[in-house]
């Protein structure tokens, strides 16, 4: 056996080893999805009966709206911050070393850390609402703007770069006139698909006290309860709110309470 081909054998069985790891620590079972057709029946079902109650439909366009309210004050907050980072990230530019590692690293810690972690530390520090959704969604977005940004930076055709900087002029002339113009369509299909990350993150943070639609949806159910909630479209985001596991009238169990379904966290902030 050739070099080659061990290296390829080895590869193949840790590829192998890993994917049987990850499966069993997965805990996949496909017996499971069988075991709850009448919860996805019911669900699906639900799905075909919304309401249209005029009270109902307020409250979900007014969810709606500040679910955008949300993310654009999100994408302005990490354009104003990552716009001017990715600059400092790109290697074109010319920024200096040091401020390119520092950038690097804190742009880094930014994206890496999600914005749903960063709507718990918000909501922690400054109280639950949109607010702290706004900042969390920013602060993701600005690691996420600078390192996109700076890539498509660096991919600009270098011969103007280089004209304009042999003319004399600043880093900050050369990547005004020489860098920026070059990659606007880039920069602009980044920021669209970072707004359309906000209005999918924006939908999901009312979970943890930092958005509009989830938490409205939640209200409305704790105060109804389940089983005398009229079904809707909304009812699956109802659903993983509800405080308690008793899906009676939900996925057909007659009152029944399954055996493995946990208890689910209450949390209580305290201002």
């Amino acid at each position: 056996m050739t070099p080659t081909s061990r290296r390829g054998a080895l590869y193949a069985t840790a590829a192998v080893a890993i994917s049987v790891w990850a499966w069993q620590g997965a805990g996949v079972d496909f017996s499971e999805l069988a075991g709850g057709t009448d919860g996805a029946a019911d669900l699906a079902t639900s799905f075909l009966r919304p309401d249209l109650t005029p009270t109902f439909l307020l409250d979900v366009g007014l969810a709606a709206a500040e679910t955008v309210q949300i993310a654009v004050v999100g994408l302005l907050l990490a354009l104003a911050l990552g716009g001017p980072l990715a600059s400092l990230l790109a290697g074109n530019v010319g920024a200096n070393p040091a401020i390119r590692i520092t950038v690097r690293l804190a742009t880094a810690v930014l994206r890496g850390v999600p914005d749903l972690v960063w709507a718990l530390i918000l909501v922690a520090a400054i109280g639950p609402g949109p607010a702290a959704g706004s900042i969390a969604i920013a602060l993701h977005g600005i690691g996420m703007l600078a390192k996109l940004g700076a890539e498509q930076l660096e991919t600009v055709n270098p011969a103007p770069v280089e004209a304009v900087r042999l003319s004399g002029a600043s880093r900050a002339a050369t990547a005004a006139l020489a860098v920026l113009p070059q990659s606007r369509s880039g920069l602009a299909s980044v920021t669209l698909y970072q707004f359309e990350c906000n209005i999918r993150t924006s939908t999901v943070l009312g979970f943890v006290g930092a958005g509009a639609s989830v938490r409205r949806w939640r209200s409305r159910c704790d105060s109804s309860g389940m089983p005398s909630c009229r079904p809707t479209c909304w009812r699956c985001w109802c659903w993983y709110c509800w405080s308690t596991p008793d899906r009676a009238g939900f996925a057909g169990d007659s009152g029944r309470r399954s055996e493995n379904v946990r208890e689910p966290v209450r949390i209580t902030w305290q201002r």
